[in-house]
């Protein structure tokens, strides 16, 4: 029965949704950091939220993640240190960005670079994935060219507005670097001022290219391009060099590198660690590096010294010896030249230790005068992976015996370009 003051045509329908009501999510229910970004912007390209609900729940997604973090150990190192929203390694995506870097500086001519200059290139190369061509000032033709073209890293480019918020370290020094870089400073100031055509080649090289990651070239019509300056990229390591030695054949070749003869005899098993073979190895190195450091001749001495830092050279260029190393760390960017060691070989004093590490062998070269944390030189690593099945092929993979060669403390105090251009400044 209804009532008396309520009459059929006053009854008023709410209008029909045109649409399924969209819920927003639930960002608790996200696993890791990673998702939620990624779902978040799918989302957002979809329609699905908005911008402003978007960059609040991506708040709310930080806010998440950093409840139970420290300052020491945050979501961003933990969660998403390596790897970025399609799985690419962080520090080959740091190869593009200081490409990316000093093409950007190439294009401001005169004028340094910002973070944002750097920010619009990479957005730009999201729709230019093998790289493109701008113009400085003076209408020189700058080019990048990006030569990684396997599928996941392909798709981390252009999903670049998602994993720029990770990329901030990359960015900010790369950017520095640039700015920085007495080569790309330098000509870039030049070819926007000299008034001739001058065509810019920046490329990142890609896989199978030694140790250069970014190569700056200047083009000349008809002739073969000119290497300007050669660049090694780094990031989150200290490595300089690693070697598969699966056979005592190639750990004694290894070994001889360091002017020392092992002449270690036996099978390495591909199946299974070798422990005991490698610490025996590097008792005997150790041993016998001590003997010629310490000899009766400080001639002979210096002359093992030079060897071994030519050897610390010679890996780390693979014998390009203006290539620069660009290690870049929580923004900031640290410039290494290994030309700078062999300037410094008769101001040190070397011993060396060997030791087990997380149940590995090491060998420790430092100066005895500093220690060995503040005076390491290079260690040595030998680290094993166990056989398994390749990811791609589907094939049975051996075992695979290597050595890791790290640079210490004492390596970057003696190859830093900032450390030598304070000493002489003084």
């Amino acid at each position: 029965m209804k009532p008396w003051f309520v009459k059929e045509a006053d009854i008023i329908k709410f209008p029909e949704p045109e649409k399924k009501v969209i819920e927003l999510p639930n960002v608790q229910s996200y696993p890791d950091f990673l998702t939620g970004v990624k779902d978040l912007y799918n989302r957002k390209e979809k329609g699905e939220i908005s911008q402003d609900s978007h960059d609040r729940l991506y708040q709310d997604l930080i806010h998440r993640f950093m409840k139970n973090e420290s300052f020491e150990n945050p979501w961003f190192l933990r969660e998403a240190t390596r790897k970025l929203v399609n799985g690419t390694d962080r520090g080959r995506m740091n190869e593009i960005i200081l490409a990316v870097a000093i093409f950007s500086k190439f294009i401001a001519g005169n004028n340094k670079i910002q973070n944002g200059d750097v920010i619009k290139q990479l957005n730009t190369l999201a729709k230019y994935p093998g790289g493109f061509k701008r113009k400085n000032s003076e209408k020189d033709p700058i080019v990048l060219k990006i030569q990684d073209r396997g599928d996941i890293i392909v798709k981390d480019i252009q999903d670049m507005a998602q994993n720029l918020p990770l990329l901030k370290d990359e960015i900010e020094g790369n950017t520095d670097f640039a700015n920085s870089d007495s080569t790309s400073d330098k000509l870039s100031q030049v070819y926007a001022q000299n008034g001739t055509p001058d065509q810019v080649l920046v490329s990142q090289l890609g896989g199978g290219r030694g140790k250069t990651d970014v190569l700056l070239q200047y083009i000349e019509p008809g002739k073969e391009p000119k290497t300007l300056r050669p660049y090694s990229a780094k990031t989150f390591s200290d490595r300089l060099d690693n070697k598969d030695v699966n056979s005592i054949e190639e750990l004694n070749g290894y070994l001889d590198n360091f002017g020392v003869k092992l002449n270690a005899e036996g099978i390495i098993d591909r199946s299974d660690s070798a422990v005991e073979v490698f610490k025996n190895a590097f008792d005997s190195v150790t041993g016998q590096m001590n003997s010629l450091l310490s000899g009766d001749s400080e001639k002979g001495e210096q002359t093992f010294i030079k060897q071994l830092f030519n050897f610390l050279k010679e890996m780390g260029t693979r014998g390009d010896e203006d290539l620069l190393l660009v290690d870049n760390r929580k923004g900031k960017a640290s410039v290494y030249d290994f030309k700078l060691l062999l300037q410094n070989v008769d101001k040190i004093d070397l011993e060396v230790a060997s030791r087990i590490v997380k149940d590995m062998p090491s060998i420790f070269v430092y100066d005895k005068n500093l220690g060995p944390k503040a005076g390491e030189l290079m260690k040595l690593r030998y680290t094993y992976s166990a056989p398994g099945v390749g990811s791609k092929s589907g094939k049975a993979k051996p075992g695979r015996h290597r050595i890791l060669v790290d640079g210490g403390q004492l390596f970057k105090n003696l190859t830093n370009i900032a450390n030598v251009q304070k000493t002489q400044s003084k």
